[in-house]
């Protein structure tokens, strides 16, 4: 996950699934526009980071078994080197498998720290009608004094599945965020989204080469009280191996102000995005 944090921002940047600060390049002032982008992509990032721990668990532990999944080419057993799993502690209620709904809880406690070095404390909770992979099925995720790297997450993200899709080998569900608030440095911003989001398998047995695709858009009102809106103009892309979204690009607008576009590149994976305001574009460099 990449996030993109206030203290050192001197260009912007938008949407991701880190946190730290973009490199200083002098060719973009830091206008309200800038403030605007990052707004955003915070939001994105955390929404994104949220849903990405119930894939973790739901890909883990309530996997499509071979009796309920007859023809779908999909991952049912990985060895424990190659699973993702969560920093967090897991319970899920009721505890049979085909028993729903579900009540999956992730606790974090007073904080926990995964294998990048993200720090995550306090609760996410989540309530599963149906086994992810059936279209229709809906995931409801509330946050309980949950903080990400020290930024508070408020806020209610609704997932509905559009189910399995046995060629392609992949699931889709579709995201909706309303007004989430995410609190940092004293200062908050809300944010609302509408997204579909789609996690290919590939059909092997390893869940370490599936990626995730993203499209759609969102709005908000930045720190400033500046309202935008935020359009993946190119599908968005992110390797699971990788912290970094690969290839896309987003643009985000306000009527006061210039248009922001970041493109993630060809697909390569590394930490590089090119932002672009009016005539000026900038390499940015982003880490963990």
């Amino acid at each position: 996950m990449k996030l993109i944090t206030t203290k050192t921002l001197i260009i912007a940047s938008a949407v991701a699934l880190t946190f730290t600060a973009c490199k200083k390049n002098e060719a973009v002032e830091p206008e309200a526009e800038q403030v605007t982008a990052v707004d955003n992509q915070e939001a994105d990032a955390l929404s994104n980071d949220v849903i990405d721990q119930f894939n973790m668990v739901t890909m883990d532990q309530l996997a499509i078994s071979s009796n309920s999944s007859k023809n779908m080419t999909v991952e049912t057993v990985a060895t424990e080197e190659d699973k993702r799993k969560t920093s967090g502690i897991v319970t899920i209620s009721p505890a049979g498998y085909d028993v729903f709904p579900k009540t999956i809880t992730i606790d974090f406690g007073t904080g926990t720290v995964d294998k990048n070095g993200i720090v995550r404390k306090g609760k996410i909770v989540g309530v599963l009608s149906n086994h992810w992979w059936v279209s229709g099925a809906e995931l409801r995720i509330d946050m309980q004094d949950y903080y990400v790297n020290g930024i508070q997450v408020k806020g209610t993200k609704i997932l509905t599945s559009n189910g399995y899709n046995n060629v392609t080998n992949s699931f889709s569900y579709n995201v909706k965020v309303e007004r989430a608030r995410v609190n940092e440095e004293g200062k908050s911003f809300t944010w609302s989204a509408t997204r579909t989001v789609s996690y290919f398998t590939k059909g092997t047995i390893t869940p370490i080469d599936d990626y995730v695709t993203v499209t759609g858009s969102s709005s908000g009102t930045n720190r400033k009280g500046v309202s935008f809106t935020a359009t993946i103009t190119t599908e968005l892309k992110k390797p699971v191996i990788s912290r970094w979204i690969v290839s896309g690009v987003i643009e985000v607008s306000s009527d006061a102000h210039p248009t922001v576009t970041l493109d993630y590149g060809d697909g390569t994976i590394d930490n590089k995005a090119v932002v672009t305001i009016g005539d000026k574009s900038a390499e940015i460099t982003l880490h963990k």
